[in-house]
């Protein structure tokens, strides 16, 4: 098989082959502007990705919240009928607990977490339900 090779002719009289000063200043505006489009997308991923770990870990802290009060005594002082308040680092955990009048081994809690991300208060509510072992 032949290899192909190609001429080019520089011609300096009429047709001269290359860009355009104005046409390299116009592609360089086009990509300037898709890789600021870019850089701006990825610190929008970046916060984005941030805001989602802390909010796992919230969710987390207030579980793991809601485990200590499903398994201390049924009579501890936290499980008492009324609105109870810790605060630990920076985390303000308010947790009220309700009796049913016509089920008195139940407890129904209801958990929120309050703390600041970036200067914004943030709260997380989670509730669940304490039966007492007969």
């Amino acid at each position: 098989m032949k290899p192909i090779c190609l001429k080019l002719k520089n011609k300096l009289s009429g047709q001269e082959a290359g860009f355009s000063l104005i046409e390299v200043l116009i592609a360089m505006a086009v990509l300037s502007i898709g890789l600021l489009s870019i850089a701006a997308m990825q610190t929008s991923a970046i916060k984005g990705n941030a805001k989602s770990n802390h909010l796992t870990q919230r969710t987390f802290t207030a579980a793991t919240h809601i485990e200590y009060l499903l398994n201390i005594p049924f009579t501890h002082p936290d499980l008492t009928d009324g609105a109870h308040t810790q605060t630990i680092d920076g985390d303000t955990y308010t947790w009220t607990v309700t009796t049913p009048a016509d089920r008195p081994n139940e407890r129904i809690i209801s958990l929120t977490l309050t703390n600041t991300y970036y200067g914004e208060n943030r709260t997380l509510t989670m509730n669940t339900k304490r039966v007492r072992n007969q």
